[in-house]
């Protein structure tokens, strides 16, 4: 009992019942007492001091507790604006400015743990310039390599300094670059093995599983220009054939002046063209070049054949058969000297008996079995037969203008199948049509399906394997039983046996996929040369579309082309393709690939037996129901071991045809014939002051030259162009092995990057010798043409020639073009008089032309038409001894024309349209 007499329930004033545990009695006791200590809330007038001290403390501390609460969560809901502020900021940030590399900056941030507010500074700062983010991705240097291969260093420079790409020096110590050998000289075997190691051996993983390998050759322009490689201290440009005949080291200036004689006199050539041989392997899309040579395209057969021999020679001796895989086969297009070396090479030994592919092909009857060393076969580009068929079939419902557009020779194709499959239900009907309409329907159903087998295994991407090569079989007995029965009448030598050679590598190599991993996928689109089409047109996009290029500028493009290639195979959606190499015209990569391909192409899903199988009965249901006779398609009598006829050999004897440009059969396949190679024209009269060979030499008087020369231009010595086109301040040359000067010659000075290999001394002057080469060789360089169609189409203007302005035109004699002055014969009438007329318009039959050659305008049953406007002319005739002569006035002669549905007249310009064999051109009158 406290003071106030009152009791208190605190737990003081209660014994520890706990200890009386041995107090039975107690025990049941401690439940209640429990229960009275559990009561909190008595009312605090019962509370005596002691326990009102307690309550206040109590009261205290719970209050300096929220007390401390409210802070932290003050301080708690302080720091959550203030993150949320940061927040906002970054947000600001990201959305007002470009910072550069901005992915980067927030990676590293989170990496390393700041705050906030720490990521928004480093953006302030980066967005400044003070801090610069390091550590670039594969990405970074995948686009990195894509703009400086594309623009050069100073758009890289430029993107590194606003976009935070990698700068040249980062990229070449993370990058390699593709290099390409020049062929200075003849080809050797070195050329070749760097080239394989450091372009296809040095780049490949060594995980890459081992893939079959096509060998691919072409051309691209060049310009006809000798370069100088440092590197090497020779010439190059010259081409490989005949540049045995000089020394391409400039020693002196006399070397210079001995090249140039030779390339005179016609026993050196500048290289017109780039021979280049690319590595494919099939199942992927790189593309290695392993050769650049420039030619004069005076190659034959032999000649091509030595190469493509070598080619194949140096792959198996680099190794690269064991750590990339076997050459399989040799594409090429449709280029005569090529063929027939090919021919010989790859179509000469019968398949072994104990060959892996022997039990396979033995059963398809009418296959020709004949390969190569290592069992390898030609092979010539799909899409450029597709093309042929097009130029061959009807070219005036084409751009006649531009005969390489694939899209366009696809769309054609399928416009015929088309058209076939609409008029079925009309030609079943009897009495639609009449009888020749018939036939023409029953020609174009045939030639439809001819189409539909050669054309749908390539673009029809639903097809499985078997069913490609179900549609090649039909393809080829269709082919062979329409040129067994019309010759050349159905199509040329050349394109049947491009064709058939086309069907007969895809079975060999889809053979060959079986033997070496049948659980891979066989993609139809790997044979041929396309790759390397899609390079040459990745390196004209580097020139900006520009093919005029010398041969140092085409080996880099080439090369950037290469590593362009790699970025676009990482990065498929950067490629915006090639509109004329596609097979439809769709922006972006064309859409038929093995990655879209829909049809199952793993290679040992097919049954090639039975695919041919299936080929063959289908052509035979075809021909049944047309008029060929049966002998032709007597597929069972016509291929059996005796005859020796098969798909290459459709009238046997031993007897391919179609290996030169002439219609001889070829009776034996070893004897290919000896193309003779163009007819060298000789050289137009040059004035080579660099050839007299003396020290002072002197300008020469126009009568001591030979050659049309301008009376007009002021030509130089070799002293004086060196002099006047070299600055005065010639950069000096450094060595290690100082040169043997003259006392009074110029010192070499010091200098970073200086060779003394790079310079001459001529006239007491450092010159370089690539501008020696540019004054001395290159001297009557003629910049080539930017239109290819004028570069290579007949009736254009030859290209690198020297023009005779002395004939009053800068065309050739032989060509017409709209805008030229004609002579004709008119009427009016009973009189005749020759009227000048300013030609307009100019059409070979019925189709308008911009040009058209005087040959076919004079040929005895030509169409061609010329339509021109009358000139107004004079007579003056100054004095009896001088000849009548005819000048223009400036007007035409014009007629009253009535106006139509009126009683008014006009002045109208008299047009007259006469044929060519009327027209004669001023310029051939004497």
């Amino acid at each position: 009992m406290d003071q106030t007499g009152s009791h208190s329930p605190s737990t003081s004033q209660f014994p520890d019942f706990r200890a009386l545990d041995q107090n039975c009695a107690c025990i049941s006791l401690y439940g209640k007492i429990t229960l009275v200590k559990s009561v909190t809330h008595t009312n605090y007038q019962y509370l005596g001091l002691v326990h009102m001290r307690d309550t206040v403390k109590k009261h205290a501390n719970q209050l300096n507790q929220l007390k401390l609460q409210t802070c932290n969560d003050s301080r708690r809901y302080m720091n959550a604006l203030t993150q949320l502020d940061d927040y906002n900021r970054l947000l600001m940030a990201i959305s007002e400015n470009d910072i550069p590399r901005i992915h980067q900056v927030i990676n590293i941030a989170l990496r390393n743990g700041p705050s906030i507010r720490e990521v928004v500074n480093k953006l302030e700062d980066a967005l400044e310039g003070v801090y610069r983010p390091r550590g670039y991705g594969a990405g970074d240097f995948d686009i990195a390599t894509l703009v400086f291969r594309l623009g050069g260093h100073q758009l890289l420079f430029a993107l590194n300094q606003k976009l935070n790409i990698p700068s040249l020096r980062t990229l070449c110590a993370n990058s390699t670059f593709t290099s390409l050998m020049p062929t200075i000289g003849p080809i050797r075997n070195k050329q070749y093995d760097q080239n394989i190691q450091t372009i296809v051996l040095d780049t490949r993983l060594d995980s890459l599983p081992l893939r079959g390998v096509s060998f691919m050759i072409d051309e691209i322009a060049l310009e006809e220009m000798a370069v100088h490689f440092r590197k090497f201290n020779k010439v190059g440009g010259l081409c490989w054939k005949h540049s045995h005949f000089v020394d391409p080291v400039l020693r002196t200036r006399d070397s210079a002046v001995s090249i140039a004689q030779k390339l005179h006199e016609g026993h050196v050539h500048l290289g017109k063209e780039l021979t280049v041989i690319g590595v494919s392997c099939f199942g992927e899309d790189e593309i290695y070049p392993i050769l650049a040579a420039p030619t004069c395209k005076m190659e034959d057969a032999l000649d091509m054949e030595r190469i493509l021999a070598q080619t194949v020679e140096r792959w198996n001796s680099s190794g690269a058969v064991t750590s990339v895989g076997p050459a399989w086969s040799f594409a090429t297009d449709g280029d005569a000297t090529r063929r027939a070396a090919g021919h010989k090479l790859f179509v000469k030994t019968p398949l072994a008996p104990d060959s892996p592919l022997y039990g396979t092909l033995i059963n398809m009857p009418g296959l020709n079995l004949f390969t190569g060393a290592g069992e390898m076969t030609l092979d010539f580009d799909f899409k450029h037969i597709f093309k042929s068929y097009e130029e061959a079939a009807v070219t005036k419902l084409l751009y006649p203008d531009d005969p390489q557009d694939v899209p366009r020779a696809v769309e054609l194709m399928l416009a015929i199948i088309e058209f076939s499959n609409s008029q079925l239900h009309i030609s079943n009907d009897s009495f639609s049509m009449d009888i020749d309409t018939r036939a023409d329907v029953a020609s174009i159903n045939l030639l439809s399906k001819l189409l539909e087998s050669i054309l749908m295994p390539f673009i029809h991407v639903d097809l499985s394997l078997s069913q490609q090569f179900e549609h090649l079989s039909r393809y080829s007995h269709l082919a062979f039983s329409f040129f067994h029965a019309h010759h050349r009448s159905f199509m040329s030598y050349q394109l049947y046996y491009n064709t058939q050679t086309m069907t007969k590598n895809a079975i060999f190599c889809l053979a060959k996929q079986q033997s070496l991993d049948p659980y891979s996928p066989f993609f139809l689109g790997d044979v041929g040369d396309d790759p390397l089409k899609l390079l040459f047109g990745c390196t004209r996009m580097i020139g900006g579309h520009n093919s005029a290029c010398s041969y140092a500028q085409a080996l880099d493009r080439l090369a950037a082309a290469k590593d362009i290639n790699g970025v676009f195979k990482c990065h498929p959606e950067l490629d915006p393709g090639h509109r004329r190499l596609k097979l439809t015209r769709h922006e972006g990569v064309d859409h038929i690939n093995r990655e879209i391909w829909k049809g199952d192409i793993i290679s040992s899903r097919c049954d090639l037996p039975l695919s041919w199988r299936k080929g063959h009965d289908d052509a035979l249901s075809i021909l049944t129901t047309s008029q060929l006779n049966h002998t032709h398609y007597a597929y069972a009598e016509l291929f059996t071991a005796t005859s020796g006829i098969d798909m290459l050999r459709p009238f046997g004897h031993n007897k391919y045809l179609g290996i030169s440009n002439t219609d001889d059969e070829l009776a034996d396949p070893s004897q290919v014939p000896r193309l003779s190679p163009p007819i060298p024209t000789s050289p137009t009269a040059q004035f080579l002051e660099t050839v007299l060979g003396e020290d002072d030499v002197e300008i020469a008087g126009p009568g001591e030259l030979q050659g049309d020369i301008d009376d007009e231009e002021v030509m130089l010595t070799f002293q004086e162009a060196l002099i006047n086109d070299s600055p005065a301040d010639a950069p000096p040359a450094q060595s290690n092995q100082p040169l043997a000067l003259d006392p009074q010659s110029p010192p070499l000075l010091q200098g970073p990057g200086i060779c003394p290999d790079d310079y001459l001394l001529y006239n007491r002057r450092w010159i370089h010798k690539q501008m020696v080469c540019h004054l001395v060789i290159n001297k009557d360089f003629i910049l080539k043409s930017l239109n290819r169609l004028e570069r290579v189409r007949a009736g254009y203007t030859k290209v690198n020639k020297r023009i005779d302005m002395s004939a009053g035109r800068i065309t050739e004699q032989n060509l017409f073009l709209v805008g030229d002055i004609f002579l004709t014969i008119l009427r009016s009438a009973q009189t005749l008089s020759i009227g000048v007329l300013h030609s307009t318009t100019a059409s070979l039959n019925g189709i308008s032309r911009s040009s058209i050659n005087t040959g076919v305008m004079k040929a005895p049953k030509t169409t061609v038409k010329i339509t021109g406007q009358l000139l107004s002319i004079v007579s003056t005739r100054p004095s009896p001894d001088i000849l009548q002569v005819f000048l223009w006035d400036g007007g035409y002669v014009t007629a009253h024309s009535l106006i139509q549905g009126s009683a008014q007249s006009t002045d109208c310009v008299v047009v007259v349209t006469v044929r060519a064999p009327s027209v004669t051109s001023p310029y051939t009158i004497g």
